[in-house]
């Protein structure tokens, strides 16, 4: 099993990306920082996939021109050197309802993802995009683009074409979207099921053994981070933290019901070490073993006085 330790923004924008692509929407691409993780391997596959589907439709434009343009939408953005919006196509104020007054002399990068921002504000990035025949993808008023930079020589201004391309769903199973819910629901259940038996095999073990996360993961078949949060998100505790539980539980029942000694009952609950039950039994009740035994041993004798 294959274990990735990434953010949690990188994991996010695979998922999102894999349930778009599932949509039909082809106007994405990850972006690839080459920190050469093994999860890039995953993101790279993902932009081929789309990059493949997408030279297929584009393919489409060539032989049924007429047909592409069900699957394609071009808008056009004419900016200056510094990237300030002078013009911007009908066809994109009508589809988004904008304002074009709102938009012209706003800079272009203003109203783009933070990540498309920062490359453009490169003057190196911007002439490699201009010489390139490959698109990128960007986000635009919470809108996902592909996007590819010309230079216009005579003027010095910039071409940015925009383009969403999505598959018509008759390419894909129709009810695609409710399998891949069916699936998190099934993945969701199936988590469910492993925490319960985790928390069942705490429940019967002897309190004695020490806790081992590690061998908790291969007789469960789930990875430590998953384990620790799916159980807290499950229990309202980590494991730990339960298992102390039982142990302090157990202590206080066997205190207060029995007449064991308190280092037998120590050794009993997984405390080899009678000073580490004492600090752990009193952070836990906020009372002493033998405060608590004298205790019960008090109200035992007022019941017996009270006869």
């Amino acid at each position: 099993m294959k274990e990735f330790a990434i953010s949690k923004k990188r994991w996010e924008q695979l998922l999102t990306g894999l349930v778009r692509l599932g949509k039909g929407k082809l106007d994405q691409q990850l972006l690839i920082k080459h920190l050469n993780d093994d999860f890039e391997s995953l993101e790279a596959l993902f932009n081929l996939v789309n990059e493949e589907l997408r030279e297929r439709l584009i393919h489409l434009s060539f032989v049924k021109p007429s047909e592409y343009q069900k699957y394609a939408h071009h808008f056009i953005f004419i900016v200056n050197k510094d990237f300030v919006i002078k013009n911007v196509c009908a066809p994109f104020i009508s589809r988004f309802g904008i304002d074009f007054g709102s938009l012209k002399k706003q800079s272009f990068l203003n109203l783009t993802d933070e990540d498309t921002a920062r490359l453009l504000k490169d003057p190196e990035y911007v002439e490699q995009l201009t010489n390139s025949k490959t698109s990128q993808s960007l986000v635009l008023l919470n809108q996902t683009f592909l996007f590819n930079i010309k230079r216009l020589h005579a003027t010095k201004a910039l071409v940015i074409n925009l383009y969403q391309l999505h598959l018509d769903s008759k390419f894909f199973p129709h009810n695609l979207t409710n399998q891949i819910e069916k699936g998190r629901l099934k993945q969701k259940r199936r988590n469910e099921d492993i925490i319960e038996q985790v928390k069942l095999h705490l429940d019967n073990r002897p309190l004695s053994q020490k806790l081992s996360l590690k061998r908790l993961c291969m007789d469960f078949g789930i990875n430590s981070n998953q384990l620790k949060k799916l159980f807290r998100e499950q229990y309202q505790c980590s494991v730990y933290e339960y298992h102390i539980s039982l142990r302090m539980r157990q202590a206080y029942l066997l205190i207060e019901t029995g007449t064991l000694p308190f280092k037998e009952i120590a050794d009993m609950v997984g405390y080899p070490q009678y000073s580490a039950f004492v600090n752990y039994f009193k952070t836990y009740y906020n009372i002493l073993p033998k405060e608590l035994r004298m205790k019960q041993h008090c109200s035992e004798k007022n019941k017996e006085s009270g006869n």
